[in-house]
């Protein structure tokens, strides 16, 4: 089954480091297909410009001031800290619009989450002016969920998108196979970091002034799901982690996404990338794979676009969570990419990508 690929081209993928790949189609070595990579949010402080990759390093601005986040050691928690209250000081950006904060949601090295502005939003005006509303777009990275990868695969997208105007909100979360406890990630741990890290874009927000019109949430590949799992939180479902959402997405997008966990599950077996993140195959974790799985969640709720490349092993998982949601009514739109594999939608430049950048303008983002 060509969807027992990607366990092999993710896991070469995340060890390369080469998921940040520059042109369509690229990846470790040639094309083909693989997983988001290493990197880092790279803007541990306010910086001009959106944060570049590199690795998770140096002092995350929480939004009580700077805050170091530990580097391991510590004890197994029993879950992500909760959100810091926001008070991010706006005094650090650039003078004249953009720049970027990283702020920290939990203790945890990768807690964290980046906000980038675009030159058009200048965040450092009176402190007593009123809020200016402005369309967000959430961007989640993928890699199967590996510890080493990072939001630096999605440092080309957030540029594209704050070139163009857009606020971007770029969320990191713990991952398997961490070099601590306190930093490993899987279900429930994973879902519960991005819960956080979209609950605490508001308060980060009226630090600098702002306040969300809406919302669009965007993952790609392990990023996907976690996507359409906030969107499917925001609506209410019951039993979720990371209790009641402060942040309903409006809009969702699964780029190439792992969006039917059972469905990969057997297809990679007990010793795959799916069966380590959950802890298990679906046949032990019954109830965390109808928790976790954006397939077990539908109707979402919210329109959905779903972009996959024809050469991508994920495309038949993408036509089967794009079918199932349909039928259950939700509003969904399916693009098959000709001749794309599993990065293009992270490059900037690709079909793959306009495809889904016109899609968001087209619902207000951009």
């Amino acid at each position: 089954m060509r969807l027992a690929a990607v366990t092999a081209t993710v896991a070469l993928c995340v060890a390369a480091g080469a998921c940040d790949a520059g042109a369509d189609n690229a990846t470790p070595g040639g094309s083909g297909s693989g997983g988001t990579g290493p990197g880092g949010t790279g803007s541990t402080t306010a910086s001009s410009g959106p944060a570049s990759s590199g690795a998770r390093t140096g002092t995350p601005t929480s939004p009580d001031g700077p805050r170091a986040a530990p580097r391991g050691g510590s004890s197994a928690a029993s879950g992500p800290a909760s959100p810091i209250p926001a008070t991010p000081t706006a005094s650090e950006l650039p003078p004249g619009g953009g720049g970027s904060l990283t702020f920290a949601y939990g203790p945890a090295r990768a807690q964290t989450t980046t906000l980038l502005l675009p030159t058009e939003v200048d965040a450092t005006g009176p402190p007593d002016r009123a809020p200016r509303a402005v369309p967000i777009v959430v961007l989640i990275h993928g890699g199967a969920w590996k510890a080493a990868a990072t939001t630096a695969s999605m440092t080309a997208l957030a540029s594209d998108l704050t070139a163009r105007g857009v606020v971007v909100w770029s969320m990191d979360y713990r991952g398997v196979g961490a070099d601590s406890a306190a930093d490993e990630g899987g279900w429930p741990r994973t879902y519960e970091d991005v819960a956080a890290g979209l609950d605490l874009l508001p308060r980060a927000l009226a630090g600098v002034g702002l306040t969300a019109s809406q919302v669009a949430v965007v993952g790609h590949s392990a990023g996907g799901p976690l996507a359409l799992w906030l969107a499917a939180r925001g609506q209410g479902k019951p039993g979720l982690p990371g209790g009641p959402p402060a942040v309903r997405p409006t809009v969702a997008v699964s780029l190439a996404g792992a969006d039917d966990f059972e469905m990969i599950a057997r297809a990679t077996g007990p010793s795959g990338f799916m069966a380590d993140f959950m802890g298990g195959m679906p046949a032990d974790k019954p109830a965390e794979y109808a928790h976790a799985s954006p397939s077990n969640l539908v109707p979402i709720g919210v329109p959905m676009l779903f972009v996959v490349g024809s050469i991508d092993p994920l495309e038949s998982v993408a036509k089967a969570i794009a079918q199932t949601a349909r039928g259950a009514g939700d509003d969904v739109r399916l693009e098959v990419i000709e001749g794309a594999g599993h990065i293009a939608p992270i490059v900037p430049t690709s079909a793959a990508w306009l495809t889904a950048r016109t899609w968001l303008a087209g619902h207000g983002f951009g």
